[in-house]
Formats: C-alpha cells, structure tokens, sequence
C-alpha cells in the first residue's frame, strides 16, 4: 500500500512539473493599457491544494500569469509555484474565466499569484520569509512589475487558518487592517477593491474560524472598497482545512462577481460589439454568402410536406459538414414556422475541442458572423446564466466550436424575424450538473423561446451497425424519458460494435433538453441517415443523423404514448370481453383522465367490421374507449358477434373526439375537418369527419344522409335541428 501511494504520489508530482514547465514560456502581452492585474495573496486555500484536473490545464489566449522569476507566461493550473511539492488547484483560472464574459472583449487579464500555504497574517505584515519565500517583499516586487504591465483592478485575499488559534485570533480585526492599508500603499490606490475570502466552515474548531470571518465581515462593512467572499457551502477535500475542486472553481466565479458588483462600471456597455467570427465557413459549410443561401433553401425546400407547428419548442439537429448533414437538419428546421416570432434561441451542443466539465455559454460576443451576417447574442441573459455559477464563459470553448455555428445559416434563412441567440456549449457526464443545468434554464423553456440541440449520433461505426445502434439510440429519444436515453447510449457502448466510440456525441445536451420536458411535451422522429448515404464509397466508417421535433401542447394533446395506451386497452378490453369480464388498467396517464368522447371502429382486411362512440364530455377518454371498443366487437346490430378467432387479425381505429360546438349556420362546417352532430326531437345522429372522405357527396348531401340515417328525422330534417361540430384525433 505504501508503495502504490509512493507511485501515486510521485505521478502527481511528475504531472504537476511537467505542467509547469509547459507553462512556463514567456509570452507577450497586449499594450498596458488592455490588461487589468489581480493580485492573488494569503495562504493556503489562495495558493490552492485541489486536484488539478485536465479542463483547469487549458490556457486562454486572453488570461496571462507570472511565474515565480517573473516572466509573463500563458496562464494555466496551477498558478502558483512557490511550493513546487504541492501544487495544486486554486480559484485564478476560475475567477478570470467568468470574469471575461463581463468586461470588455479588448481586454486581457494578468493574474499575479503571491500566496504561500502556512503564512499568518503577522508574518505577512511584517514581512517575514516563510517556506523560503520572502512575503511581503515578493508581493511589492510582484506588483510592482506587473503594474508595468496593466492597471491594477484588484487584490484576491483567503488568509486566517493559520490564525485560527486562542492567541492569534482577538489581533486579527486589526493586523488585517493594517495589512490591508500596506496592500493599497504599495499599489498605489487607496481605494484599490479588496476581495476578501472566508475561510472554510468545515473546520475542526469552527468557533476559532468563525472569529476569523466575523473579522473579515466587520472590515467589509465599514469598507466600501471591499467586499466579502461567502464559502459557508463549500466543501472541503477531505481533510477539514482546505477547499475541494469543486469549491475553488465556484470560489473564482464568487470572487469574479463580487469585483463586478464592487466595479460595475468594468462591465460591457450594449454598444459595444465583439464579433464572433465565422470560424468554420468553407469547412464545414459553404464561405460564399450567395452559394450558402442557395444550398440552405434547396434543402428547406426539399422538406416541403413537413408541418410547420406553432407548438415546436425545441429540435435535435445534426452538425456534421452541411453536404453530410444538410437535409437531415433542414427536416427539424422546417417545423419551425418560418414567421414565427422569438424572443430568443437557444442553442446548445457538446465541446469538441475544451473538456470542461461542466457548460459555457458565449458571454463574450455581442455577434455571431456568417457569410449571411451576424446573428445577435442575448449578452445579458448569458450574463445572468454565468452568475448562477453553474455555467461560465470559456472563450477557447467557443472559439473554433463547429456545432453551434453550422446551425445558424439555417436559422437566418428559415426565420423572417431572427431573435438573439443563446450559445451554449456542454460537455459533462454528472447527470447531477445537468440537472442544476436544466433546472436554471427551465424558466426560459416557454412558449416565448426556442431551444435548438446540436447533435450528431454513432461514430466511425460501419454502415450497418450505425443503422442498428442509432435505431436504438433514436427510439429512447423519441421516448422523451433521459433516463432510458442514457441507459440506452451506455449498453450500446457495452455491444462491442467495431469502430463504434459514441453513439450521441451530444449525449449532454441531448440529456439537458430531456430534463426540461414535461408530460405537455411530445419527441417526435423526423428523419434519420448517416454519412454512408451521402458518400457510399465510404461506408467501413460513417456517422449518424438524427433530425427530431418536440413540440409542446397545453391543455388536450394525445402523445404517442398516449395513443399507443388507448390502442392497447381497447384491444385488452375485448379480449377479457371474450371471458364476460370487464377490463380496468391498473394504471392511466392523466391525460386519459380527461373526459371526452371517441369512436372505435374495427377492420378485417380493410372492410369494416364493427363501430360504436360515444359523444360528450362526461366520461373520462379511457373509460369511453374500453367500453365502446366492446361494444363495436359485440353490441353493433349490423355484424354477429366478434369471435375470439377473429381478433387476431382485426385492426382497431380509434377516433377520439374534441367537445361538441353548436353552429349557428352550415357554413362553419368544413367536410373533412369537422364531425357533425345534429339534434331534433329527442334524436341525434352523427358523422366522423373522415366519413366526407369515403363518400362523393356535396355538403348537403352529407347533411341529408347524416340526418335521414343516422338521426332518423328525414332526409331535410338538418335543416331545423340543432347542429354541432367537432373534430377528431384519429389513429393508428
């Protein structure tokens, strides 16, 4: 056991020299007056003891550090180096990750880290060197140096562990003080913004600490310049004394709004314009405006019998290079109706090229650019996500990401009124991530917005077993239920399909969108192909698309589920009919609770073979389908019983019916559309609206025949009897 924690150990240290020494560079900065400078200082949980993981190792080309001689170097975990035996994860990179997606998109940030684990308060104030590092002299040089690089904006403190004791603890509340005025003297502003951070609230001797916090509280609150960090939630590693991964990036993001609230004026102004430039054009779709345009339409245009559907909330669409991809896509985007009026689109997929861990929405632009312009960005929403501290704006997330992009040009030529977008890119695999996710965007999942997940399906299977993977990938989507999704993706990872690496690249933003819906939510299969049939000169190796709709329905609205249910129970309820038994589910969705009225007929070989329904509101759907599904298998007066032989090879339609309308003249009823149902004397007959489709007669003819056959009050008797329309669902 010693040994394998020796090898452990001595990886991590490897690991973590490596890292630094990649890191170690030098680089050049932009002009001084483009970079803004924190100071990182105090002890410990500032220096940073969590596990660095590979997502924190990715630099960005706007946030620069300095290392331990002084170089300016491309800032990565971890930040500092003067304890090169344990290095570990601190809150820097998170801090200035969120903070980019508030401030100007000119402007770059030069971290300066100073802390060293161990060190009071009294060793800082006076300058003592602790763990060969001299604490107050470095911190001056340090400033000093970096302020020939930028404009100092703010101090990051997290000190007092160490001054968590009976004697040091009372001398706190005034050697910060002092040491706070010693920071601003030596940058040069007496109103340079302090960002005090509690210390943890895991500890051993939580009195102690909490007499540490209560200082650092009564500082900020006389202090208008500072501000303090909360970290009551936050979780240790496992030792009671310093902050876990988790709790430093959440530490970064708190600080990084705590500077914001204390700066507001540091935040973009709505005139300010930072394009996002078309980094994939002539890549994964055409460069050429005119040539885009053109293709895009042709596509539209091909997928012209689709419904367009005012209840669409929400595609899945593919994101692979247009010529593979085009046509699966254009089928989900031609059930948005093209005048359809957004607040805002929501755009979401998967990272390919940063693992974060966790989600980054585009903060950082004002603008999106393709060769057919620019798409708007809602900055301030994507502002508000990021202050929730469930997402964050990683810029190199962004930067080449393809699968947001390639869905804008059919949104600009779709849409006649194109709304902000949401860029959303996510790559986690903690359903309890997605789940904070979901719940944060479920306010925005309305009737007001659209929300577009970009995701291809198998990868770099063969031809066949990309159709037999993604079927089954396709058929747990359609089911709605995130649980069976992922259940579904990971056994197909378990078949052994050669080639195969995933079979939903958007797995999470496929499992976020999943989560939002409700049972007023309907997944529908649109259409489905893969790179084989684009190119069938290659299909050793191919990758599938997927196009669904969901479409959202308040009030009645069968789903498939629902219809498939009634389908069912009307078979079930014959088949105990056949035993002198009447049928009861033992369970029923709410929506089969409602009460309305419906028709079942029954076919043999296309002829029919029975019909009864019942119309009205009175009775609960379910209950109406398994009493008159009986009824048309053994009450229908023009056919002999049914036989239980017989069921087998009988087809079951149910028409379910929407509540009856009273008309005040025939020409509110459109043959076809609507049933019609007519009233005199105590009798009443009806047609189903599919009847004007079996017969040629004129509307009056319908009318005749309705009321002389089925009413029984002559063949003019429609002429003074109370009429009523209704329509119907009609299924299979």
């Amino acid at each position: 056991m010693r040994s394998l924690l020796r090898i452990k150990y001595l990886y991590a240290f490897c690991m973590a020299v490596c890292l630094l020494a990649a890191s170690s560079r030098a680089v050049e900065l932009p002009d001084r007056d483009h970079v803004w400078v924190f100071v990182m200082a105090g002890q410990s949980n500032m220096a940073g003891r969590g596990a660095v993981e590979a997502a924190d190792t990715v630099s960005s080309p706007r946030i620069f550090s300095l290392d331990t001689a002084g170089n300016v170097i491309r800032a990565q975990e971890p930040l500092h180096r003067y304890e090169p035996r344990m290095p570990g994860l601190d809150c820097g990179m998170s801090f200035a990750r969120t903070l980019l997606a508030s401030i100007p998109g000119d402007i770059s940030i030069l971290l300066v880290p100073t802390a060293v684990g161990g060190s009071s308060i009294s060793q800082w104030m006076n300058g003592e060197t602790h763990r060969n590092v001299p604490l107050l002299d470095n911190f001056k040089e340090k400033v000093r140096l970096a302020a020939q690089y930028g404009q100092i904006k703010a101090l990051l403190w997290l000190q007092g562990e160490s001054d968590a004791t009976d004697n040091a603890a009372p001398l706190y509340p005034e050697r910060l003080a002092r040491l706070m005025r010693i920071f601003r003297e030596t940058a040069g502003d007496s109103r340079l913004p302090l960002l005090l951070g509690e210390i943890g609230a895991f500890s051993t001797t939580p009195e102690l600490f909490g007499r540490i916090n209560a200082a650092i509280g009564n500082f900020a609150a006389g202090d208008a310049d500072a501000a303090v960090i909360p970290t009551g939630d936050l979780e240790d590693r496992g030792d009671r004394l310093h902050f876990n991964s988790e709790g430093q990036r959440k530490l970064g993001a708190r600080y990084a709004t705590a500077y914001l609230n204390l700066r507001p004026k540091d935040m973009h102004t709505d005139s300010q314009e930072i394009i996002r430039p078309a980094a994939q054009a002539g890549r994964f779709y055409e460069a050429d405006g005119t040539l885009l345009r053109q293709q895009v339409q042709g596509w539209l245009d091909a997928h012209r019998d689709v419904t367009a559907d005012d209840s669409t909330a929400a595609i899945i669409v593919p994101h692979a290079g247009h010529r593979y991809s085009g046509t699966v896509a254009a089928t989900a985007f031609m059930t948005v109706p093209a005048d359809r009026v957004y607040r805002r689109i929501f755009i979401i997929g998967p990272s390919h090229h940063v693992a974060l861990d966790g989600a980054s929405v585009a903060a950082g632009y004002s603008a999106y650019a393709t060769p057919l312009g620019t798409v708007p960005v809602d900055t301030a929403l994507c502002r508000s996500l990021i202050r929730t501290g469930i997402f964050t704006f990683r810029e190199e997330a962004h930067e080449t990401e393809h699968c947001l992009e390639v869905q804008l040009p059919f949104l600009q030529v779709r849409l006649e009124n194109l709304p902000p977008v949401v860029p959303i890119v996510v790559n986690t695999g903690d359903t309890g991530k997605i789940r904070r996710m979901a719940e944060t965007l479920r306010p925005y999942f309305n009737e007001e917005n659209l929300f577009v997940i970009s995701s291809d399906f198998s990868h770099y299977p063969s031809y066949e077993d990309a159709c037999r993977i993604d079927a089954r990938t396709g058929a747990a989507v359609e089911t709605g239920n995130w649980k069976k999704f992922l259940d579904t993706v990971h056994a197909n990872a378990g078949y052994g399909i050669t080639g195969l690496r995933t079979s939903a690249c958007g797995e999470a933003a496929i499992t976020l969108l999943l989560m939002l819906l409700d049972h007023h939510c309907e997944v529908q299969h649109l259409l489905y192909r893969n790179a084989g049939d684009a190119d069938a000169s290659h299909r050793d190796q191919v990758v599938g698309y997927h196009a669904f709709g969901v479409t959202r329905h308040r009030g009645f609205h069968l789903r498939a589920a629902d219809r498939k249910e009634l389908l069912a129970m009307a078979r079930e309820s014959i088949a105990q009919g056949f035993k002198q038994k009447t049928y009861f589910p033992e369970k029923v969705s709410d929506m089969l609770q409602t009460p309305c009225g419906a028709f079942v007929t029954l076919y043999q070989n296309g002829e029919l073979r029975g019909c009864v329904g019942h119309i009205g509101d009175d009775t609960p759907l379910w209950d109406v389908v398994c009493r008159v599904a009986r009824m048309a298998a053994f009450q229908d007066s023009r056919f002999p019983p049914l036989r239980k032989s017989e069921l087998k090879r009988t087809d079951i339609e149910i028409s379910v019916l929407t509540p009856p309308k009273r008309i005040n003249g025939i020409d509110e009823f459109i043959p076809g559309k609507h049933g019609i149902l007519m009233i005199k004397d105590g009798r009443r007959g009806t047609y189903l609206p599919q009847v004007a489709d079996t017969v040629p007669w004129t509307k009056e003819e319908l009318l005749s025949h309705c009321a002389e056959e089925k009413a029984g009050i002559g063949k003019d008797g429609w002429k003074d009897a109370e009429l009523y329309i209704y329509e119907a669902v009609v299924f299979p």
